[in-house]
């Protein structure tokens, strides 16, 4: 697994190309990747990625749904896990690298 040599950060390779995920949790994937490793709150993702729905879309529990099943059929098999950090009074989604793969 690639990382950043200034923070740490991990860099998704070539592995995460081929992974088929959904819309909404591509969409997750890439806000939280944009965002790491400052991290991003439930809240803007859900704002973020349902910001064309007229209802507002699904509750902050969905994304948290969404975020499970991710880890556990992406990216823990491919060495990435998506981890909540709390910090400062909120709690954010960061990107983090595993020990696996």
């Amino acid at each position: 697994m690639k990382q950043c040599e200034c923070c740490g950060h991990p860099l998704p390779d070539d592995r995460l190309k081929g992974v088929r995920m959904g819309p909404v949790k591509r969409r997750i994937f890439d806000l939280i990747w944009e965002a790491s490793p400052r991290g991003m709150s439930s809240e803007t993702i859900r704002d973020l990625v349902y910001a064309s729905s007229p209802d507002g879309g699904e509750s902050r529990t969905v994304i948290t749904t969404h975020i499970a099943i991710m880890n556990r059929r992406y990216l823990r098999p491919r060495g990435l896990e998506i981890r909540s950090e709390v910090g400062r009074g909120m709690s954010s989604y960061t990107l983090r690298k595993t020990g696996a793969a």
